[in-house]
This record gives C-alpha cells, structure tokens and sequence, in this order.
C-alpha cells in the first residue's frame, strides 16, 4: 500500500537517512538529510516522477546545471520517492527582491543556454520556465 511522507518521519534511501519537516505541495515536501542540510524529497505514484528521475540520471554527469538527483527512497519503497538538492530560491524572486547586475543576467543566461544546449544534444525540449538558484550560486535549472 502506498504511503505519502509524515512530518517527523525518517526515510531511507540508498546514500542516507531524511527526516520530513514540512509538505511544500501535493507531492512534495522539505526534509533534512544527516547532516542537517535542506532536501526535497518528491513521492507520488506517477509515471512523471520515474521519467524525472530517469532524466536526472541521465544528465547528471553531462552538465552540473541540472539540479541533482540526490538519492531514492527504498523505505518505505512506494510510492516511488527521489531525494533533490535544495534550491533556496529561483530566479523571478532573487530579481525581484535585488536587481541582477549586467554580469550576473549573462551568467544565468549563459548557464540556462548550456543546460538547453545539453538537452537539445540528446533530442529532449525543456518546456518550463523553472531556473532556481542556490544561496550564492547561480547554476541550477530544473522542471
């Protein structure tokens, strides 16, 4: 039987243990790993999370502009369940909050373009609008 994450449960993965803090959305929820830094962890019986998961797998090692698949749950084992690095903003709200520099809308773009240039190499189209941002590090584009 499928379960959804708890708050306060500990779930294991093949690289580690996480602890669900808060439920960001439906299907998606903020947990810390043992080293008491910030994940995603994303659990929905859907065929859209094996094929994200699949993606990240594949492109992990061709670019470092993808956000990184960080683990997958094997307890509990359904519903299917990835562990994603935490991004702590994207880039409409870092804008919006501090007006880019001349350097940095050429750094995002020139990364943003690497990614899509990745994707394209292999016959995929990226469709969304998601560019987050680590505290810092301007350099991850997901879905």
């Amino acid at each position: 039987m499928a379960t959804v994450p708890m708050l306060g449960q500990t779930l294991k993965g093949m690289r580690g243990l996480y602890t669900v803090s808060k439920q960001l959305h439906g299907c998606v929820w903020l947990a810390v790993n043992q080293n008491k830094e910030s994940v995603v962890i994303k659990s929905v019986n859907h065929f859209r999370l094996q094929n994200e998961r699949d993606i990240l797998r594949r492109f992990q090692s061709k670019t470092n502009v993808i956000r990184p698949l960080l683990d997958e749950i094997q307890n509990p084992s359904t519903p299917p369940t990835i562990v994603l690095r935490h991004l702590d903003d994207d880039i409409l709200h870092a804008s919006d909050m501090k007006r880019l520099t001349r350097q940095e809308v050429k750094y995002v773009a020139r990364k943003v373009l690497e990614a899509l240039s990745v994707l394209h190499e292999e016959g995929f189209v990226h469709t969304g609008t998601g560019v987050l941002l680590p505290v810092m590090d301007i350099h991850l584009i997901t879905d």
